[in-house]
């Protein structure tokens, strides 16, 4: 059974910011593919 976990990914100054309210999550990277990558493995 998968579930599904939905993420914020905003852009900052310099940084995409990816942040997840169910799971209190929140990671950042300098490109969209490290962040998504980054969000994946921190659950």
């Amino acid at each position: 059974m998968k579930k599904i976990i939905n993420f914020n990914i905003t852009y900052g100054e310099s940084y995409y910011v990816a942040e997840c309210y169910d799971l209190s999550i929140v990671t950042q990277g300098k490109t969209l593919d490290e962040t998504l990558i980054l969000s994946n493995n921190s659950k």
